[in-house]
């Protein structure tokens, strides 16, 4: 037994332009897929920093050697500016690698 379904005008308009404008999204990201931009093969680069909390000396923060590994760029942490608070981990620097 075959199912009859049936749309009025303004039902069928609105699936066809659903339809069409699924159409369109898949294309446009299979083309920005196949050219890469949706696929990112950098690798974030970090840096030793000198820990702000200890100075360089070795802390419980920087598993006591005395430097950071940062995300490059290196900033100075936005909320403490780098007199060490949560935010950075008592390191004083934005983004620093979670050991």
């Amino acid at each position: 037994m075959r199912l009859a379904i049936r749309f009025t005008y303004h039902e069928r308009h609105t699936l066809q332009r659903r339809l069409d404008t699924t159409e369109t999204f898949v294309e446009s990201a299979s083309s920005y897929y196949q050219k890469g931009v949706l696929v990112s093969e950098e690798k974030d680069e970090y840096a030793p920093e000198t820990c702000c909390h200890c100075g360089g000396l070795g802390c419980l923060y920087c598993n006591k050697s005395g430097t950071v590994m940062v995300l490059q760029p290196s900033r100075k942490c936005r909320h403490c500016g780098g007199d060490c608070c949560i935010y950075c981990g008592y390191t004083g620097w934005e983004r620093p690698l979670r050991e």
